[in-house]
């Protein structure tokens, strides 16, 4: 069976929902659903239209000479927040439904919204959370009735197959690095041959603003060997340099982290890497262990300044944690990025000023501000009153102001950037064309 799988192009940015900067990391779950069925006998590509610019007529052209299409909204790096505008990806899923009858979606979105992403596609059905084992179900069975984890509009309706059991990572093949195109990633901090790895999936957290549709229960930990040689195979098959472990709390398996260290260390050091986890769950040893494998950045999750916003959302972390979290990271030796959101029910102006403040205070190398999504099947999606009309809303509104949010996140990279020791620090320590690219990165939000 002859198989596409598309990676879409996220699309001009419609700025009325924000900037939202769309960087180039690679659809390795598309790679590793390539994997999946290349075991099975079948003719993989994948089409990742991000990088290559493709337009969805070029997906149609590729579609009509495939058996079966599937299409995702959402790469692995984006699961737990999602982008807000799904035109683009209906566009591709259109034009693949219209030339191949079997075509299929997966991602964040339609694993929340599949009848109205469904009707808007005209697509045959939705894979409902993790792709892998029914995408592999789905090349094996005579049809796809009975099989579980997938949803198809039947006589009008809705019908849901039964809910599948998580699958064994472990036992799933290597991606298939090989079917990505090779050079076409980068971060910019960390520069380019850049891949993305997980040492775990899912989330044993409940924060009220984190989507976890998709991969969020149960939370699963990696062999660590498998880790690691996936490292060694990317590097070897795909140039990998540079790497993001996408775990949203990596270093919460610690034994798990060191003994990855250890075998990265063994390895070379093959890569330049990130990570992101959350800010009480790292030590002096544990970060040590990092940077001598190769750590250079660690993102940490700050969300608000207030502490008072911090008690309502779940996390269960304080201010003085992440204060000890940045200054553990930079004795290290290592890069700190922190992200913060604006706008969470019930949030203040004060409220919003101190999380601005709180931002220059902690003085990460890196600071990242967005306006707080409420995404389907949170708990911060289940306080509106009335339900909002789109399936993807782009702020609380019910309580705040987007133009407004807009402007205090604008004003939040502005005052945290334009700092002269931020200048000076990054002046200092990037490369002439690392520094261009962090200032278009910069400028994209001022801007947007």
């Amino acid at each position: 069976m002859r198989v596409l799988l598309v990676h879409p192009h996220p699309g001009r940015p419609d700025l009325r929902r924000g900037p939202v900067y769309a960087r180039r990391f690679p659809p390795v779950e598309l790679a590793r659903i390539a994997a999946v069925l290349r075991s099975q006998g079948d003719q993989v590509e994948i089409l990742d239209a991000a990088v290559t610019g493709a337009s969805p007529r070029d997906a149609a052209a590729l579609a009509r000479c495939a058996d079966r299409v599937l299409v995702t909204s959402s790469a692995l790096d984006r699961w737990c927040c999602p982008e807000l505008d799904t035109e683009p990806f209906e566009a591709f899923a259109r034009a693949a439904a219209a030339a191949c009858p079997d075509t299929w979606l997966l991602g964040a979105h339609p694993t929340a919204w599949p009848e109205a992403m469904l009707r808007r596609t005209g697509a045959r059905g939705v894979i409902v959370g993790e792709p892998e084992g029914p995408a592999a179900e789905l090349g094996l069975a005579a049809g796809p009735e009975g099989i579980p984890g997938l949803a198809r509009i039947e006589g009008g309706l809705l019908r849901r197959g039964p809910t599948r059991p998580p699958v064994d990572l472990d036992a799933l093949p290597p991606p298939a690095y090989d079917l990505l195109p090779r050079g076409a990633y980068r971060y910019e901090i960390l520069g380019g041959d850049f891949m993305v790895f997980e040492l775990s999936r899912g989330c044993p957290d409940a924060c009220l603003f984190c989507s976890q549709a998709m991969y969020g229960r149960p939370w699963r930990v990696r062999d660590p060997a498998r880790v690691a040689a996936e490292v060694a195979l990317a590097a070897a098959q795909h140039g990998t340099r540079t790497a993001y472990f996408m775990d949203l709390e990596f270093t919460r398996p610690a034994e798990a982290v060191r003994e990855l260290c250890r075998r990265l260390v063994a390895l070379g050091r093959p890569l330049r890497w990130c990570c992101q986890t959350r800010v009480d769950l790292v030590d002096a040893p544990l970060l040590a262990t990092m940077r001598d494998a190769g750590c250079e950045l660690v993102h940490y999750g700050v969300e608000s300044g207030s502490p008072r916003v911090l008690d309502t959302l779940g996390k269960g972390i304080r201010l003085d944690q992440a204060e000890r979290a940045v200054r553990l990271t930079r004795e290290a030796g290592m890069r700190s990025a922190a992200f913060f959101m604006l706008g969470f029910p019930g949030e203040s102006r004060a409220e919003l000023r101190e999380t601005l403040r709180f931002s220059r205070r902690l003085d990460p190398d890196y600071a990242s501000f967005h306006v707080a999504v409420p995404y389907p099947g949170t708990a911060f999606y289940s306080r509106f009153r009335s339900p909002p009309v789109e399936p993807f809303p782009t702020h609380f509104g019910e309580e705040h102001d987007l133009g407004a949010l807009q402007r205090t996140v604008r004003e939040g990279f502005l005052r945290f950037y334009l700092r002269p020791r931020m200048i000076v620090r990054h002046a200092r320590h990037a490369g002439l064309a690392s520094l261009g690219e962090r200032v278009g990165v910069f400028w994209w939000y001022i801007a947007g």
